[in-house]
């Protein structure tokens, strides 16, 4: 083997070295900055239809609202965190729906923007109480347990699928206010 061949490949093996060794360090980096971050999904815009109260007409519209979105997602941080503690805002000794809803609605920062929403559809068995959120003029439907159970998504629709109905959604709020302390 000649000195050229043998530079050449010592050459190669540095290279590749050198690359293997600025991968790691880059994977190090980026774990490091992402560990210590909440869950925060990228939200897309998107074009949504929902019934407007009890309208038969599907009413679309375009979300667009990084506050809501972002208050959405820092509270949804924070029911995550109550619920891994093992809140019981009713004392039933159950970590459920109902503790998910009313801690996101007591730690929502604009009432008005905010409910909390009970689907009973007896056809599917689907009998729980989630949020709903003021979003561009429509109230959308949101999973308080979304990050806690690990979803992308908080979109009830996703999490629910065809088990939801939302011509089954009634305003539970003052049903369930008192518990929110």
């Amino acid at each position: 083997m000649s000195n050229k061949t043998v530079n050449n490949i010592f050459s190669l093996t540095g290279y590749i070295g050198l690359f293997i060794l600025i991968f790691f360090v880059l994977l190090i980096i980026f774990v490091q900055r992402n560990s210590s971050r909440d869950y925060t999904p990228i939200m897309q815009e998107r074009t949504v239809a929902y019934n407007s109260n009890n309208n038969s007409n599907m009413q679309q519209t375009q979300l667009k609202s990084p506050t809501i979105h972002d208050w959405t997602v820092s509270t949804l941080n924070i029911v995550a965190r109550e619920l891994r503690n093992k809140v019981d805002v009713n004392n039933d000794g159950k970590t459920n729906c109902i503790d998910a809803a009313v801690t996101f609605y007591k730690h929502f920062p604009d009432k008005t923007l905010v409910k909390m929403t009970l689907n009973v559809n007896n056809s599917t068995g689907l009998n729980h109480l989630f949020n709903s959120v003021l979003m561009g003029g429509v109230w959308i439907p949101i999973e308080p347990q979304a990050f806690y159970s690990g979803y992308s998504s908080y979109w009830l629709e996703d999490v629910w699928g065809r088990q939801y109905d939302s011509n089954k959604n009634t305003d539970a709020t003052q049903q369930y206010i008192r518990y929110a302390r």
